[in-house]
């Protein structure tokens, strides 16, 4: 995905986790930042790979600008960042925002209300034959001119 140094070949700076902000993050590319919000590195911009990323479960990992985030620091051995993210987690424990949401999409997906084989439930469509017909809109055909009526407000 990325040029980047792989976390697992950096050494870990302390088990101290750190709280942050994303500021940015390609989800093709697999890398961004994060602004530290609290701690001693308060306001330092963190590199962080996809590869750091901590998920439940097997599924495409990504941080969403703005997002709240815990994570851990790890010094790297090459010269572009002192340190980068080494274990980025919801705070707290709690999910990342890539996986509420691939929740929501998959609860979203099965809910409907007839119940088909597979034990899914399926919603009934209204069928287009019995919705109303809209009204088209009269406009002028091409090279024709728009005339301006005034209506009668008695």
């Amino acid at each position: 995905m990325s040029n980047s140094a792989d976390v697992s070949s950096s050494t870990v700076v302390s088990n101290e986790r750190f709280i942050g902000r994303v500021k940015w993050f390609n989800n093709k590319s697999g890398y961004g930042f994060i602004s530290v919000t609290e701690g001693p590195k308060a306001g330092c911009d963190v590199f962080v790979h996809h590869s750091a990323v901590k998920v439940v479960s097997e599924q495409y990992k990504y941080l969403v600008q703005g997002e709240y985030v815990e994570f851990t620091l790890v010094e790297t051995k090459t010269e572009n960042h002192d340190f980068q993210v080494g274990e980025v987690s919801g705070i707290k424990g709690g999910k990342l925002m890539c996986e509420t949401r691939r929740d929501l999409r998959d609860s979203r997906s099965t809910y409907t209300s007839n119940q088909n084989q597979s034990g899914n439930i399926e919603m009934p469509r209204e069928s287009r034959s019995s919705r109303p017909v809209r009204p088209r809109v009269q406009r002028p055909r091409d090279n024709s001119d728009w005339n301006l009526v005034k209506k009668n407000t008695n």
